[in-house]
């Protein structure tokens, strides 16, 4: 098709006729590719990665013991929420420190370091166990920068 186009416009003189045709058949050709039209690769596959939604759970986001620790505590009720509003995902943020045992009235030392609490280890599984309960994915992240300065 493109051929006869070709060789149609290879005169001197553009009929006017003759160029509204070739005109549309070009933007026909290019509608109906789309996309693939001027690609010399095939068209690439869908993402197989999931595309998750869901939020960040702040319960052990800072390095201190909070004051009123029940007062900003993720529920089972949240975790309902989230699943019945169509979350699948929550990232739990976590400062090294907060699941240490160690004096907080002084610096932490080197020996302190492997020292854990686990009572607050207890507390981030029963937390990891409630978002499994309602099929959320559970990501844990460490926030190591506050203990560089240690070293």
């Amino acid at each position: 098709m493109f051929v006869l186009i070709l060789k149609e416009m290879s005169h001197n003189k553009i009929n006017r006729r003759l160029f509204i045709r070739n005109t549309a058949l070009a933007a026909t050709a290019l509608t109906l590719t789309g996309e693939r039209a001027f690609s010399a690769t095939p068209s690439l596959n869908k993402n197989m990665l999931p595309r998750w939604k869901g939020f960040n759970l702040l319960d052990y986001f800072s390095p201190s013991v909070p004051r009123n620790p029940e007062a900003g505590r993720t529920t089972g009720d949240d975790f309902k929420w989230m699943t019945d509003w169509g979350f699948d995902f929550v990232r739990i943020p976590m400062a090294y420190p907060r699941y240490l045992s160690f004096d907080r009235t002084k610096d932490i030392t080197k020996d302190e370091i492997y020292k854990t609490d686990s009572k607050v280890l207890d507390e981030i599984d029963k937390l990891i166990f409630k978002a499994h309960k309602y099929g959320l994915h559970v990501s844990l992240n460490q926030l190591l920068v506050i203990i560089i300065s240690v070293f």
